[in-house]
């Protein structure tokens, strides 16, 4: 595990108050292998990158439709990648 600078991301409750969920959803991501684990301050913080607000919404938004996360499946997984949705990138060129 890797220990970082104690500001060089967003601590659990940032990140939980901006995703719109509990810290308890995040640790339970964590352990279903949703969210990769986050690197940790000298003083044990966990530290997670600003994109996992994104990666948090996307997997609300999926649950919304219906999908249920599942251990190992990340959106790498997934064939259409949701950070173009709404581009010209997007694979149905489909813009918002």
């Amino acid at each position: 595990m890797m220990v970082l600078p104690d500001r060089a991301g967003l601590r659990t409750g940032e990140v939980a108050e901006q995703a719109g969920v509990n810290i308890q959803t995040l640790r339970y991501y964590e352990r279903r292998g949703l969210l990769t684990a986050p690197h940790r301050t000298n003083g044990g913080h966990r530290l997670y990158p600003a994109d996992t607000v994104a990666l948090l919404n996307v997997i609300k938004a999926a649950q919304r439709l219906g999908f249920t996360p599942r251990r190992g499946r990340t959106c790498a997984d997934c064939p259409i990648p949701f950070r173009t949705i709404g581009t010209a990138e997007h694979p149905d060129g489909a813009t918002a």
